[in-house]
């Protein structure tokens, strides 16, 4: 994406090309993922302790009182942290549910191992400072959100990196931020009538990358006839699907 800006601004060198900004808070959040290996394979293991498994997600709601935890997916902006935060604010009964496993599965037997190391306590600690991630990257990803509010977001993200006791988050995301210089640009224009017109100007790719998982699951080999209307049709429902929340 970067390199495709590049070269058409060669072409055209007034244009302003602006990468999306929730890719920017992402990398920050796979930083974080990678500076916390303890905790990352704590919801592996859990993960696949309760995956497919009735007899163990309904043991945990009796013991624990709670929902099922969120399933952290790599793919999935901010679900790894959502997974994060859920553990962090209940490990206390987390923990009394995985010493109930009697199973002798190495599964089992290595989360239960994890739960009582140490550094899963001190990575849990850590990972507090980053949760804010959570709100600004879904922020970023609303309808309709404006430039400058976007704008806001990013600078109060960039603020609390600094304040964090860890380094590496906050210069992954200047490094992100300085291969998108336009965006500063864009949103300090001083020119009323400039920023008038940019006023709801995307700052993130969500939609399309969106629309592309769509069309994935309406357009698939078993539907060899599908015609345009109803194509248009199944993308006006998809469309208003927010309707029926």
């Amino acid at each position: 994406m970067v390199s495709a800006g590049i070269s058409i601004k060669t072409l055209c060198p007034e244009m302003l090309h602006v990468s999306c900004v929730a890719h920017c808070l992402n990398r920050v959040a796979e930083t974080v993922r990678e500076l916390h290996p303890c905790t990352d394979l704590f919801l592996g293991k859990f993960k696949e302790v309760l995956r497919c498994n009735l007899s163990r997600k309904q043991k945990f709601k009796e013991i624990t009182g709670l929902p099922l935890p969120p399933k952290p997916v790599i793919t999935r902006w901010t679900t790894w942290l959502q997974a994060a935060q859920y553990v962090t604010t209940n490990i206390d009964k987390i923990s009394l549910f995985i010493a109930s496993l009697k199973s002798s599965s190495a599964t089992v037997k290595s989360l239960q191992s994890i739960v009582s190391d140490e550094n899963l306590s001190c990575e849990l600690l850590s990972l507090d400072d980053f949760y804010f991630l959570i709100e600004a990257t879904n922020s970023l990803q609303k309808e309709c959100a404006k430039l400058s509010d976007a704008f806001a977001i990013i600078k109060n993200v960039g603020t609390k990196l600094d304040e964090c006791s860890i380094r590496a988050p906050a210069d992954k995301f200047a490094a992100s931020l300085a291969k998108n210089p336009d965006l500063e640009t864009l949103c300090t224009e001083k020119d009323l009538a400039f920023r008038l017109r940019m006023e709801f100007a995307p700052s993130v790719s969500v939609d399309v990358e969106r629309s592309f998982s769509l069309t994935k699951k309406i357009l698939s080999s078993d539907r060899c006839s599908f015609i345009e209307q109803n194509l248009r049709m199944h993308y006006v429902v998809a469309y208003n699907s927010f309707l029926t929340h």
